[in-house]
């Protein structure tokens, strides 16, 4: 007996120390689960509910209960709606014109607000001002200011002897004013990533293609590029999923006129659920849409995995 309960003090040990060690292992995946449970509640069950709205043909101008109609809402769209399809040429000429200048101007001023110069604090903090007001405000203020009568953009060409444009009042000429309003309203967030990464670099190899009489476009093509390529990934990830899905800025100043030339994914949605009533051909749309992005955005992703490993 006096042998066998040290042996059962031991086995009682080992019993303790599993039930803690399977504690461990399963409390951390614990912590996260209210916020899963919340994205959940907030994110996966809107998704899904649309999702199943779009199987339907439900307009609310009609006094008709919801009807099954499959794929339906899809097909029309996809073979039938040329407005649709002009919605999804409007949205592509946008991101990628937005975005692409985004990137060349906020690389270039992130490059000049990196160097040493009197001022630099002041500097980068007047960068930021366009993203201090709300889009919403930010738009109607440009709406006035593309008044083609008492726009100041047009007063300002006409005293350089101009007659001015129709900015956003033509077709011709609308997606482009669009795209330059939020070029300078959304590049300081390019610069801003752009900044940091740069400010991330080693200094060595720097010094070492100096040494090797590197001139600065050969240390910028051969170096600052492939170093900061990550923080070029990251920015254009940000930018393209805010650009491709942005809606707030073209309602306000032209609500996707004139004559659809400015009537993206976003606007084309909002319009047939809140305009036209058919809840069911906005639930596919928006599904489209979220396929959409992620058509875009995975890619980068892997883009941005492979910049790491680099």
């Amino acid at each position: 007996m006096q042998r066998a309960l040290p042996s059962a003090r031991v086995e009682r040990r080992s019993v303790v120390d599993v039930a803690e060690d399977y504690v461990d292992r399963r409390l951390p995946l614990l912590f996260p689960l209210p916020a899963l449970l919340v994205m959940a509640a907030i994110v996966a069950l809107p998704m899904l509910y649309i999702a199943w709205l779009s199987l339907h043909d439900w307009s609310l101008n009609r006094a008709r209960p919801m009807e099954f109609v499959g794929l339906g809402n899809y097909v029309e769209l996809l073979t039938r709606d040329a407005r649709f399809r002009n919605s999804l040429w409007v949205t592509a000429v946008f991101t990628t014109m937005s975005v692409a200048l985004q990137m060349a101007l906020g690389l270039g001023l992130a490059l000049l607000l990196n160097l040493n110069f009197r001022g630099k604090t002041v500097a980068r903090a007047a960068i930021l001002l366009p993203m201090i007001a709300t889009p919403a405000a930010m738009a109607l203020v440009w709406r006035v200011m593309f008044n083609p009568q008492l726009g100041v953009v047009n007063e300002l060409l006409r005293l350089l002897g101009h007659p001015g444009f129709l900015w956003v009042a033509h077709p011709s000429t609308a997606l482009a004013s669009l795209i330059a309003v939020d070029v300078l309203r959304e590049t300081p967030m390019t610069v801003i990533i752009l900044l940091a990464g740069l400010q991330a670099l080693p200094h060595e190899p720097y010094e070492a293609a100096r040494i090797d009489g590197a001139t600065r476009w050969q240390s910028f093509w051969h170096i600052t590029l492939p170093l900061l390529r990550s923080a070029i990934v990251l920015a254009l990830i940000f930018r393209a999923i805010f650009t491709i899905k942005i809606f707030d800025v073209i309602y306000v100043i032209t609500q996707g006129g004139p004559s659809f030339s400015t009537e993206n994914f976003a606007i084309f949605a909002y319009l047939q659920a809140f305009s036209y009533w058919r809840m069911g051909y906005a639930a596919a749309t928006a599904m489209l849409f979220f396929l959409l992005i992620l058509a875009v955005v995975l890619p980068m992703i892997a883009l941005r995995r492979k910049s790491w490993e680099y």
